[in-house]
């Protein structure tokens, strides 16, 4: 596995959901848990598709760390920045994990699965 790469996976993943939130402010999309839930599943399915699509030899692997490192990330700028300690809680913190990195390896297995089908359609109609 790349470190390189992975580290580039998981900046792609926070660029994408910062675009997708200011995006979702902007059309006015004021209900907090269906916004949590929108952006919990464009910020870690695509860390588990570019972790997929990077990674060729180890796309599991890579979508599980980009998960996790993503969980973490999210656990330290809530403590620094919103001053919630979140780590003392055991259950948030392991179902923030587990969810974190079953989304990115869930979107990893949906990518190397689907990725014959979606070459040869592009091959076919693509110009």
């Amino acid at each position: 596995m790349d470190v390189k790469k992975l580290c580039k996976t998981i900046g792609i993943a926070i660029i994408i959901s910062a675009v997708f939130g200011a995006i979702s402010g902007w059309i006015g999309l004021s209900k907090l848990p269906i916004f949590s839930i929108l952006l919990f599943l464009v910020t870690y399915s695509s860390a588990g598709v570019f972790s997929a699509l990077w990674n060729e030899k180890t796309p599991y692997s890579a979508a599980y760390f980009s998960g996790v490192t993503l969980s973490v990330l999210n656990m330290m700028f809530t403590i620094f920045f919103i001053d919630v300690n979140v780590w003392t809680d055991a259950d948030s913190t392991f179902r923030s994990l587990l969810f974190g990195a079953g989304a990115c390896v869930l979107a990893s297995f949906l990518t190397v699965q689907f990725r014959p089908a979606l070459t040869k359609l592009r091959k076919n109609y693509v110009l």
